[in-house]
């Protein structure tokens, strides 16, 4: 294998302007330069002569005014819109803070997950994350700069399923958004280049181009009063600079290095593998310990990472695709949820006090009736259960409708509630793609003995290192 060479830091970044931007891009230069196209663009459109009595240094100086207007403009708003995206990213961290929360996971008693942890909704994080990165604060003491910043979309750990006493299963997912990846001044020259160039001047051309009555000062006035009332649409904006700086390749290239850079990582601290699949164009690689993926078969000591590169298009995708397996997921729940719930009631005696529901039921008129003369009172919220509320219930009502009893109905619905636990505790360790941003998706899986913790402590010095190391990756990819 080819020594991979990391770089100790990030390189600095440069700093944003007002508008945008990143400083020092020239665009005053392409503005320059593009001005003096398009009056060689008009002159060519006069007639012989008529350019003489035209104040062409007032008219480049309009021009440039002009252009530039519209230019800061469209790059205040670039720049508005996606600060707003950012509100959505979960908190970022430090390289140094995602190291050391491997470090302190041990398994449930570290964390107090059955308390805090909440479902969280589109956009946000779950309140186990923000509390593993709360925990960060206190362990590192501070955040380091934005330069090695990432954001945690899921952090989870749970009892082994097999060895629930001795091992932990850990899930840590990591996203490093694409503009801390690739250099603000890449984005910066590309942006400027497109709203200058291929954006407002190729506007002022095409105005020029498209009149039938000749080129005259009042033409060129009429042109420019045109170019002043322009508003220009965002919606394909942002995925034309994309397109125009060759991002494409920028993102392929910066993957590939990252992949290698990893791969060298996980050598250097001695953590083996026996398979690497690659998939999605090259831009998902799964390294794996083990080739076989079947767990009752592996030891207790392992792990799995999944690096991925997503764009938005990708994102679109996973999130429907997301929302529809939860949907199908709820949806199973609630039908084997009704079944118990019918057959339930069919077995219990009429006319009988059987348990609270039958209770309620018969004094639900008379609490109506207390409720209705206590004004002021709101009525008492419903919140929805928990799954594992659920799933608990299910329990109860199958084990009070048979007791020792096995008939075929009780072992259909008990089979069916087993496999809706095993599925609610699979997509708990799924990333929901609500949560993720455009950009490199570092995703670890982690089965470690609690006592021990060799993998785990391993896998924290490689994925500190690698994180510290990736964004020179995608430097270096944009600069060839």
């Amino acid at each position: 294998m080819g020594t991979v060479h990391l770089p100790k830091k990030s390189p600095a970044r440069l700093k944003k302007n007002a508008s945008g931007p990143a400083s020092g891009l020239g665009h005053e230069a392409l503005i320059e330069e593009e001005t003096g196209n398009i009056i060689q663009h008009l002159m060519g459109k006069l007639p012989p002569g008529t350019g003489d009595s035209l104040d062409m240094r007032g008219l480049k100086e309009k021009l440039s005014r002009s252009i530039d207007r519209h230019y800061r403009e469209i790059s205040g708003r670039l720049a508005a819109s996606a600060v707003q995206d950012d509100a959505a990213v979960g908190t970022r961290q430090s390289s140094a803070g995602v190291a050391q929360l491997l470090r302190s996971l041990g398994g449930a008693d570290t964390f107090k997950s059955g308390e805090i942890e909440k479902p969280a909704g589109k956009g946000k994080i779950s309140d186990l994350e923000a509390h593993a990165n709360n925990l960060l604060r206190q362990k590192t003491g501070s955040i380091l700069s934005a330069d090695t910043a990432v954001s945690i979309v899921k952090c989870r750990f749970r009892d082994n399923a097999l060895k629930p006493k001795t091992v932990t299963d850990v899930k840590l997912a990591v996203n490093i958004t694409e503009p801390e990846l690739i250099s603000p001044a890449f984005y910066g020259y590309a942006a400027a280049k497109y709203l200058i160039k291929d954006l407002i001047c190729r506007h002022i051309i095409e105005s020029i181009d498209r009149g039938d009555k000749g080129i005259d000062e009042e033409r060129i006035a009429a042109l420019l009063s045109d170019l002043d009332n322009t508003h220009f649409d965002l919606s394909s904006i942002r995925r034309n600079i994309k397109k125009s700086a060759g991002l494409e390749n920028v993102r392929t290239g910066g993957f590939n290095m990252a992949h290698n850079a990893l791969v060298a990582i996980l050598d250097l601290v001695k953590l083996d593998y026996q398979c690497i699949e690659n998939t999605r164009d090259g831009r998902e690689v799964v390294i794996r310990e083990y080739e076989d993926s079947e767990t009752a078969n592996l030891p207790d000591e392992r792990y799995a990472i999944s690096l991925r590169y997503f764009d938005e298009e990708q994102l679109v995708e996973d999130r429907a695709a997301h929302d529809a397996r939860i949907n199908s997921f709820e949806h199973d729940m609630q039908l084997l949820w009704d079944l118990i719930e019918v057959n339930y009631h069919d077995s219990k005696p009429v006319f009988k006090v059987n348990d609270f529901e039958d209770l309620a039921k018969k004094n639900k008129g008379r609490i109506r009736d207390v409720l209705k003369h206590t004004p002021g009172k709101p009525a008492p919220e419903i919140t929805k259960e928990p799954a594992g509320v659920r799933f608990a219930r299910m329990h109860e009502r199958i084990k009070n409708m048979y007791e020792f009893l096995y008939p075929v109905e009780r072992r259909i619905m008990e089979d069916r509630l087993a496999w809706l636990e095993k599925e609610s505790s699979r997509l708990d360790f799924m990333i929901n793609p609500h949560h993720l941003r455009p950009g490199l998706l570092i995703d670890v899986e982690i089965t470690s003995i609690k006592r021990r913790k060799t993998t785990l402590n391993s896998m924290a010095a490689a994925l500190g290192e690698f994180l510290r190391g990736v964004y020179g990756c995608f430097q270096d990819a944009a600069a060839v």
